[in-house]
């Protein structure tokens, strides 16, 4: 009858919707040798030790100084992961950069932005092992998130959380 009807759909209504999943990352500097894995988002907000633990790796190594990475380019390494179906561990070529790393680098290679978003903590250069270059640049274009660069001789895509473009 009724009843049995309501204790049907009882647990239905208090299991709610789904929680978001959380949100990992595995993440490598190959200058440095250091590996991260950190779940940095779960239950609606963002884990400041984890964050914490990311913006270390991603520090500018050539002088150690840290600066907090943008949780958005994190969502974006996240989402490419997702699209790619990848569980391995991204290398990150280059994340923050001081703005006289930046310089300096900018007086030695073509391509480096003056005014880049490095500087920020905005970008990062990556590499996804067994995923060809190209095939990662495609699928950050497709998210439709940030700047996305393919620099096909150095085997990495740049990635970053300003305005949508690529090149």
């Amino acid at each position: 009858g009724i009843s049995s009807a309501l204790c049907l759909a009882t647990p239905v209504i208090a299991a709610g919707p789904r929680a978001p999943k959380p949100r990992s990352l595995a993440l490598n500097c190959p200058q440095t040798g250091e590996v991260v894995r950190e779940v940095y988002w779960a239950d609606g907000r963002y884990i400041q030790g984890a964050l914490d633990r990311i913006d270390w790796l991603l520090r500018d190594f050539h002088i150690d100084e840290m600066r907090a990475i943008d949780p958005a380019l994190l969502d974006t390494l996240y989402a490419l992961n997702l699209k790619l179906g990848n569980t391995r561990t991204l290398q990150v070529i280059s994340g923050y950069r001081s703005p006289a790393t930046n310089q300096m680098l900018a007086a030695k290679r073509r391509g480096v932005a003056r005014n880049s978003l490095h500087t920020l903590g905005k970008a990062m250069d990556i590499r996804i092992p067994d995923y060809r270059s190209h095939a990662v640049r495609d699928a950050a274009r497709g998210l439709r998130r940030g700047g996305v660069g393919h620099y096909a001789r150095a085997d990495f895509v740049h990635l970053d959380s300003g305005a949508v473009r690529h090149w």
